[in-house]
């Protein structure tokens, strides 16, 4: 049976029992493709969150004026020199 558990997917996800197939199973191959095209809403695995954080990350404002600030330093030293 399939229980959600809090500590898994930070909480998204739904943990499963391990499969276990043997190579040797003749059905190993359709068993695997099975497992492969189960898709779990909400979940889309460690890249995609870690792109869309930084995507989140780079509109905010906060993080908008320091780069304007440090763009401006930087060409105020430029000027200096």
């Amino acid at each position: 049976s399939v229980q959600p558990r809090k500590r898994d997917y930070g909480g998204l996800g739904l943990a499963r029992p391990t499969l276990y197939i043997r190579l040797l199973d003749p059905s190993f191959i359709p068993k695997l493709q099975q497992e492969f095209q189960e898709h779990i809403d909400g979940f889309y695995g460690k890249q995609r969150t870690k792109l869309m954080k930084k995507q989140l990350d780079s509109t905010m404002l906060w993080k908008q004026l320091l780069s304007q600030k440090q763009q401006d330093n930087n060409n105020n030293n430029n000027n200096n020199n």
